[in-house]
């Protein structure tokens, strides 16, 4: 049913991964390595963690190594912007939850910084806001960009938050954002300087955006609902390049952490692989179901872990 769609995936470590279920809980799912008949992976020994109930789905999950609570922690976040905190050094259980405090909804989309004790969210009219874990405060929240030509407010709908990328494994600058919007923008924040983005533009022929990663310091991948896919450059808020191949709505995009390669997939069910500096597809795959998430786990022989809108998280 409904309750057991995934919302989210987040790789734990080498052998373990985390899913958030649209029922409230968050499933580890321990990997089994391939037997030598069959090529694929399975998943046993799951362990759960219901956090309170709601009826508001999970919106992410994210793995922080900079808190005060523990080396590593999994981060969750609802749609009513409740946040809850669970140490990920033993099999999830309902004692692990250390902490819970709301970042106010309706939240969409949440991230971490790599390498800090920061989390930005935002949402339909909810505009860009950075929380520390460690002290529960906000530290920033952006201002709505000014009325247009007719002085009529731009309605806020944040899709997509990444943290500016920095040279060295899992660093990313606190101080400076880009977003995506569902009315098809890129916008960049340098929280040093002003609330307010000091770039914005509409990308042409963009819808609403859905999925976007971090490439490079100036750099990002965004994808929007009618399958455009493209390469956007920060500095001079233009369009480098556009990825071919889908025919949906693209819903999950993850870049390999020391291969140029990107994933994505979407509704239309296939699983492709794009190589980042030709910008052609390397590899695809169907399937058979839509997906909601997809990651690169580098640590299992390079499998990708996908997550359909089921219960069943697939690697290929």
């Amino acid at each position: 049913g409904r309750e057991h769609q995934i919302d989210d995936i987040c790789v734990l470590s080498s052998n373990r991964i985390a899913a958030a279920l649209r029922s409230d809980v968050v499933e580890e799912l321990k990997i089994e390595k391939p037997n030598l008949d069959r090529n694929h992976y399975s998943f046993n020994s799951k362990e759960t963690i219901e956090f309170e109930e709601s009826s508001e789905r999970m919106v992410s999950l994210s793995l922080l190594s900079k808190t005060k609570f523990a080396k590593r922690v999994l981060v969750s976040c609802s749609e009513n912007g409740s946040v809850q905190i669970a140490k990920t050094e033993k099999p999830l259980e309902e004692d692990d939850v250390e902490l819970e405090f709301n970042v106010g909804g309706p939240v969409e989309v949440m991230t971490n910084c790599a390498g800090s004790s920061l989390i930005a969210v935002g949402g339909r009219e909810k505009d860009l806001m950075i929380w520390d874990l460690n002290t529960q405060e906000s530290v920033f929240e952006a201002r709505n960009v000014p009325h247009d030509k007719l002085d009529m407010r731009v309605p806020v709908w944040i899709t997509g938050i990444q943290f500016q990328k920095q040279e060295g494994p899992e660093c990313q600058n606190e101080k400076v954002l880009f977003t995506s919007t569902g009315y098809g923008q890129v916008r960049v924040y340098d929280i040093r300087a002003q609330k307010r983005p000091v770039r914005s533009a509409q990308l042409k022929d963009f819808g609403h955006i859905k999925a976007m990663v971090g490439v490079s310091s100036t750099e990002v991948i965004v994808g929007d609902v009618q399958g455009h896919l493209a390469r956007f450059d920060t500095t001079n808020m233009r369009t480098k390049g556009h990825f071919k191949g889908f025919a949906g709505g693209i819903r999950s995009l993850d870049l390999h952490p020391t291969q140029p390669l990107l994933v994505g997939g979407g509704l239309d069910r296939v699983v492709r692989v794009y190589n980042l500096q030709t910008r052609k597809l390397v590899s695809q795959l169907y399937v058979k179901q839509k997906l909601t998430s997809v990651k690169f786990c580098p640590k299992i022989d390079d499998q990708i872990v996908t997550a359909p809108k089921n219960k069943r998280v697939r690697m290929s």
